[in-house]
């Protein structure tokens, strides 16, 4: 027999209480890099690398600074993942958008400048990042066109650059479909919806959608 109180030892309540602090910090540390990665898309679609660049360095302070957070386990690395997730979906969007533009293809994508040893985060949140960027690069192109106001020349070009660079993500992606999904779907939080599986019908059906407009941009000019 002892007195409970000997389990103090076990609980440092100023730990508790620094991480307590830490979460309201965490919380605007993600909506900070959300509203960062607007800001990032929407330089994309304006051509305005240079301030693509410079919201990408910010995005990389504020994610050194959520990193460095003392904060519960289970809710740091839920946060983390999905701000990373984030993080990682600008990156790859810029650089495949980039890459539509100059012709078509992958290989113009410095994929090693923010690969998931260079920006510190787990596989994982990298690999759901890139799924998130398929649909959002078909996004992109279809409100780059509208900003643009593109000829009908214009759109198919475009759009023929972008179903190369999605094909070409759609099978990297598929070499883990058959193993990885289980293990990456548990990586998300609890009651969250979108699973390995669900972000590739997205990018298929981005896919199929700008297929569709290049088909009926052939078919017009065969008639």
């Amino acid at each position: 027999m002892s007195d409970i109180n000997v389990l103090g030892q076990y609980f440092d309540l100023y730990v508790f209480d620094i991480q307590r602090r830490s979460i309201p910090k965490a919380y605007g540390y993600s909506n900070t890099l959300r509203s960062l990665s607007k800001e990032g898309i929407k330089a994309v679609i304006d051509l305005n690398w240079n301030g693509f660049d410079d919201i990408c360095d910010q995005t990389r302070v504020v994610w050194s600074k959520l990193r460095e957070l003392a904060l519960p386990k289970t809710f740091q690395e839920y946060q983390n993942f999905e701000t990373a997730q984030e993080m990682i979906e600008l990156y790859a969007v810029g650089g495949m958008f980039h890459a539509i533009l100059d012709g078509g293809t992958m290989s113009v994508v410095n994929w090693e400048s923010f690969s998931p040893e260079k920006i510190e985060v787990t596989p994982q949140a990298w690999l759901f990042g890139l799924l998130d960027a398929g649909s959002e690069l078909s996004r992109v192109v279809n409100r780059y066109i509208i900003k643009n106001r593109l000829n009908r020349a214009q759109r198919s070009s475009l759009r023929e650059r972008f179903l190369a660079i999605a094909h070409e993500l759609n099978d990297f992606l598929d070499k883990f479909s058959e193993i990885t999904p289980a293990v990456m779907d548990a990586y998300n939080r609890y009651g969250f919806k979108s699973s390995f599986r669900s972000k590739m019908g997205q990018i298929r059906g981005a896919i199929e959608s700008q297929e569709r407009f290049v088909l009926e941009a052939i078919e017009r000019e065969s008639d």
